[in-house]
């Protein structure tokens, strides 16, 4: 199995001026004429791409500042929606969906190194123990409750962010990698992307959960769907949008259709290397 060189431990991150504008995930165009979307309601700056339409925030920190409207009551639109959403929850459990880390262990290889990018709540535990495990925490405090939890599975934990950590596996060597509600939240999400085109093994696949940006119930939420949450949440995508920045880096997408449904508020993108014709 190749060598995996360590990255030093990550220091707590400083707190970084603002990104006067970043440019597009999906097809690096400028960010200076995109177009701004009206979400100012809740304390942030959202823009669609002037070229290919993918929304972002400009931003990669800015300060939040929650802006009360008139006396502080809720319009009566603001309630009826809301009211929609609650009495429909039921919408996101139509079906039994299977989690990013079991659609890894069914959809893997037999063996291999697999990473766990963001170490998403306590689901190291979840990844079979067929891989070698490694665990990927951009803070320091989280990576130490994933080590907690990685010393039960034998999965090694690193405090780095996503971009510098699969950076440090050779190219190929990775059977699998879990992105769990992680790119939407990344300033750095191309790059992620491009890492997971180099460092997957043409049997590997990369499993992410992302928000649906194109869900139905975005759609009448308006401004107010919860998923407009900032500075958590930077990149908003559609499936086109994954799709078309998978294919600059040579992967393909599919999604699974009981785990990408319009109803949903989140869905499943699976992402595999295309393998060149001259491997067959």
């Amino acid at each position: 199995m190749a060598a995996i060189i360590m990255p030093a431990e990550a220091q707590e991150p400083v707190e970084a001026p603002d990104v006067t504008m970043r440019a597009c995930a999906i097809c690096e165009h400028g960010g200076t004429s995109a177009r701004a979307l009206a979400y100012a309601k809740v304390g942030r700056q959202l823009v669609e791409c002037a070229n290919c339409g993918f929304t972002y925030a400009p931003k990669a920190r800015e300060a939040v500042h929650m802006q009360a409207a008139g006396n502080g009551r809720m319009r009566l639109s603001d309630l009826l929606l809301c009211f929609l959403d609650r009495v429909t929850y039921w919408r996101r459990f139509m079906f039994s969906p299977l989690e990013p880390y079991e659609l890894l262990n069914k959809l893997g290889p037999d063996s291999g190194n697999v990473v766990d990018v963001g170490c998403h709540r306590d689901n190291l535990r979840l990844i079979s123990p067929r891989f070698s495990i490694y665990g990927l925490a951009g803070f320091p405090a989280l990576a130490a409750h994933a080590r907690a939890e990685g010393a039960r599975t034998g999965a090694t934990v690193l405090s780095t962010t996503a971009a510098e950590g699969l950076s440090r596996f050779p190219d190929r060597s990775l059977a699998g990698v879990v992105l769990y509600s992680h790119l939407e939240r990344d300033a750095d999400a191309r790059s992620v992307v491009a890492l997971l085109g180099r460092k997957l093994r043409f049997d590997g696949v990369a499993v992410l959960k992302l928000a649906n940006y194109g869900s139905l119930n975005r759609l009448v939420m308006g401004k107010r769907w919860y998923k407009f949450n900032f500075p958590d949440y930077l990149n908003y995508f559609r499936k086109r949008d994954i799709s078309a920045l998978a294919a600059c880096f040579g992967l393909e997408v599919s999604f699974p259709l009981m785990l990408s449904l319009p109803t949903d508020d989140n869905f499943i993108a699976i992402l595999k290397p295309i393998i060149p014709i001259e491997i067959y």
